[in-house]
């Protein structure tokens, strides 16, 4: 009963983001112009998700884009109409304009490994 009781009580008192998440989000060039709160309350916000080896995490065209991602830790690659034009790394992110506008995906971007991302949705960040 008191790890159920201190889960909820800390989500409201306790900051459950990592100083090491921080520190990440920090170094990657869209998020290091942000103000440092606003940086630590999108990290707050931001969820960790791992995709597996050749898996699309966005397809181009696709309507229902609402999610921009920061590639934590793997590689994956951009496509444009079924040819690579860029590698994505460390630290790259895609997604952006998702936040900003409901606009169908322009590239597909599929795991050249496994990959984790930190997301935020657009409804998430618009909260902040």
């Amino acid at each position: 009963w008191t790890s159920v009781s201190m889960g909820c009580n800390s989500s409201k008192t306790a900051d459950p983001v990592s100083p090491d998440r921080v520190e990440f989000l920090k170094k990657v060039k869209l998020i290091k112009r942000l103000k440092e709160n606003d940086q630590r309350d999108l990290a707050n916000v931001m969820k960790e998700v791992n995709f597996p080896e050749r898996h699309a995490i966005i397809t181009q065209g696709d309507e229902e884009g609402d999610t921009f991602y920061v590639i934590k830790d793997g590689g994956a690659k951009v496509e444009i109409d079924g040819k690579d034009v860029a590698e994505l790394k460390v630290g790259d992110y895609f997604g952006e304009t998702s936040l900003l506008r409901d606009e169908p995906r322009t590239a597909t971007i599929r795991t050249t490994s496994r990959v984790t991302c930190y997301t935020v949705t657009r409804k998430q960040f618009s909260d902040l």
